[in-house]
């Protein structure tokens, strides 16, 4: 499995969106501000965390974001609980390789968490709007 790069996986129709400068300020301020916060050694609970703001600081500010039963952050689709959730994300501390998936090994804990996860939301709670799965760390 190759590494795709962005303009394979972007939609042309995205890449000619202009961005306003102070929404990439924003994005640019908050992921450096991720990238200090994260070091190696730090539990994952603590990473977590960390990743939880960004988001909220970036793209998920309107959306309802928390731990979820054993799902590490789960996004709703708006700001209540109640809302089903849309995004599942599975975190990993950074020096917990054996368990992050690669480009070499998908089969890993952080994957089957992931689809476990999903398949508990869309059987037992007829969760049809969950559209992505993150395994990151």
């Amino acid at each position: 499995m190759g590494l795709l790069k962005p303009n394979q996986v972007l939609n042309k129709a995205y890449r000619q969106v202009a961005i306003e400068t102070t929404d990439f300020d924003l994005f640019k301020n908050a992921l450096r501000t991720l990238r200090d916060n994260i070091v190696d050694g730090q539990r994952e609970h603590t990473q977590k965390e960390h990743l939880r703001n960004f988001l909220s600081e970036t793209f998920y500010k309107p959306y309802y974001m928390a731990p979820e039963e054993d799902i590490d952050l789960a996004i709703r689709l708006d700001k209540t609980i109640k809302s089903n959730i849309g995004l599942l994300i599975e975190v990993k501390s950074t020096t917990n390789k054996g368990e992050m998936i690669s480009n070499d090994n998908l089969n890993r804990k952080a994957l089957q968490e992931l689809l476990l996860y999903y398949l508990k939301e869309r059987v037992n709670k007829k969760n049809n709007d969950i559209k992505y799965l993150i395994a990151t760390n």
